[in-house]
């Protein structure tokens, strides 16, 4: 999949660029939040689509092990829908789409909080795409659900804010 090479390389760049700088430590954590909401997407929708998912599938770097992302990869999907709430301290969601924006949500608050608290770092500078990233998929979002005639209030619940 190119948007999964492009998501590793990617993180792999602004992980390599973050590393060794202490006064980072805060947006090094989202990040490792935000692989591991990645990984945690791809292997929701692997399970979705009957794909088997391998371990160099993975994005390095978030916080949960290559082992452990393997294990939940390998889980049921009601077991791992349940074991990704424990994770995130979550209500359990009921398939992969409610489970992707209840994830996404987490980590936009957490890059707001985030970005607030030091508004004119570098780190400020670097999680501002972040931002425009997700504007953009919430776009489209808006754009296909109008498209396909989704009522407004389920094309809200899927929006990231």
């Amino acid at each position: 999949n190119i948007k999964t090479k492009i998501d590793k390389m990617q993180y792999a760049f602004m992980l390599r660029e973050i590393e060794n700088h202490e006064e980072l430590s805060l947006l090094r954590d989202v990040l490792k939040k935000d692989i591991d909401v990645a990984n945690l997407c791809l292997i929701g929708k692997f399970k979705a689509q009957n794909i088997d998912i391998k371990q160099e599938d993975f994005i390095a770097g978030g916080n949960l092990t290559q082992n452990r992302l393997f294990h939940l990869a390998n889980m049921g999907m009601n077991e791992f829908l349940k074991e990704v709430a424990n994770i995130f301290k979550i209500t359990q969601p009921k398939d992969v789409l409610e489970m992707e924006i209840a994830l996404k949500k987490i980590i936009a608050h957490a890059r707001i909080k985030t970005f607030y608290r030091s508004p004119l770092s570098l780190g400020a500078i670097i999680i501002f795409p972040f931002f425009q990233e997700e504007t953009i998929h919430n776009i489209r979002k808006i754009a296909v659900g109008k498209e396909f005639g989704v009522e407004k209030e389920r094309i809200k619940e899927v929006l990231v804010l």
